[in-house]
Order: C-alpha cells, then structure tokens, then sequence
C-alpha cells in the first residue's frame, strides 16, 4: 500500500495512477487498486519483497558491495530495458525517474519497474521539467534548466537512456562505479558520481582494463552514457535491447523472446 499525503503529491499521485492505468507489461509493478481518504490518495500494489538498491547494498564476505554478476545483472537490466521499450513504444511515455530503488524484485526473482510519479506522456504541447534524482539525471536535463529555450530541442525519451545506462553502471560495479551512503529514513543506498563524460569514460575503461567489465558491457555503457543525446543509443533500437551484453551474459539471441518466453 502506497500512501502519498494530498497536500505534496497531488499531480505525481495523479500521474501515477494514469501511467499505471494506461500501461501493462509483466516487468512493471501492477497497479490493483486505486483509492482516497481524506488525507491521503491510495494504491494498492503488487508486492515485491524488496528492490535493487537492497540489493545492490548487500556486502559480499569482504564487506564491500561490488555489484552484481554479469547474467543477474542483464536479467534485471533486461527486464527494465523491455519496460521502458514498451513505455516508449506503445504508450508514448517518458518515465524520468530510472534508479535503483525505483526497480523492485519479486518473489519470482523478476525486475519490475515502480514509482511513476514523474511519469509523462510525450506531446509538443508540453516541456519536459527539471526532474529526477542527482546522479541519474541526463547532462542535458541541466543545461536545459538553466536555458530554458533549450528544452525544446529534447528528446525525451534519450533522458531514460541516459538515467537507464547509470543505473546499469551501478548494477554491475557497485562502489567501484557509485558511492554508497547511508541516507535518513532510507538506510544505505547508491549514489552514483556526478562526472564528466571523459571522467567517467576513464572510471569504465579502467574497469574493462582490470576485467570488472567485459568488452560488450563497456561498449554499451560508452554508448548509452554519452553527454551528446544525438550520439546516444536509444533504448527503444532494436540493436540496444539485442546488444552483445545481454545475450551473451543470457544466452540468447533475442532478448524479449528470452525473457517473455513464460509471460
């Protein structure tokens, strides 16, 4: 159960709700019921024990949090990648908040995508705004804010690419490519390093140097973390959802078919 006061959510209870209404795919939490109270707007949920950030938080038996293997992490990475598609695709919406917390686990060990709060439906009758959580919003997102004539020139849907390849970085090298910090009321959690793309590109060579990386993780990192939109993948190609990374990792040859096969 969700609870959101009225007085400081009214518009991101209300984007939630149409969002999750409007959309169904098996790796997005379903929404079974929606309701209000005096005080508070309601959704029911469906349970997930916990989420990747948790997950990710989770020390090995050296104490430190590493990520997670190449197949776990391209299942769960998969699986979001399939969600966003079929948002882009089908429903024409821009999710704008892809992080760690936002990814549950279910009890079948499957990623579902949460928290549609900033969920929006693309038209040209409206600007994207600043939104998001430092860390995973796209460099672009920042300019715009501060020359608002360059929000028009957006390509919406390249913000979850950006925010989508930061997540998967912090998937696969925990601390080694994020900090981890301990936030009130949250517990620990992963904060990825607010770099230059040159800065960062340096951080992920290094770890395809020392083999933390494989040579298709590092590629599909390099191009969905471009600064430039214009030089980024989008996660809605064919090519991104079928890149080396995940069928090799998988096993496959197509990931959709790989992953929805009991859907």
């Amino acid at each position: 159960m969700k609870l959101q006061l009225k007085q400081h959510s009214q518009r991101m209870a209300y984007s939630e709700v149409v969002a999750l209404r409007r959309t169904f795919h098996p790796f997005i939490v379903r929404l079974e019921r929606a309701f209000q109270t005096p005080k508070f707007f309601a959704l029911l949920l469906e349970l997930c024990p916990t989420d990747l950030n948790r997950v990710l938080c989770m020390e090995d038996d050296d104490g430190r949090c590493l990520g997670l293997p190449p197949e776990r992490a391209a299942k769960y990475m998969g699986q979001v990648l399939l969600a966003l598609k079929h948002l882009h695709l089908n429903d024409g919406i821009v999710y704008r908040d892809m992080k760690p917390e936002n990814i549950l686990i279910s009890h079948l060990d499957e990623a579902k995508l949460t928290d549609f709060g900033l969920a929006k439906v693309v038209n040209s009758a409206e600007r994207m705004t600043m939104c998001g959580t430092r860390g995973f919003v796209p460099p672009e997102l920042l300019k715009a804010s501060a020359d608002t004539n360059y929000m028009d020139a957006l390509d919406a849907f390249k913000l979850d690419a950006y925010s989508f390849g930061i997540t998967l970085q912090v998937t696969l090298l925990g601390v080694d490519g994020a900090e981890l910090r301990e936030v009130r009321r949250k517990g620990p959690m992963m904060f990825p390093a607010e770099l230059e793309e040159h800065d960062n590109r340096d951080i992920l060579d290094h770890m395809l140097k020392e083999g933390r990386l494989s040579p298709a993780a590092h590629a599909l990192l390099v191009d969905l973390l471009r600064h430039d939109p214009l030089f980024r993948k989008a996660l809605a190609d064919d090519e991104t959802a079928n890149h080396a990374f995940f069928c090799d990792a998988l096993g496959c040859t197509d990931l959709a078919k790989h992953l929805l096969l009991n859907h």
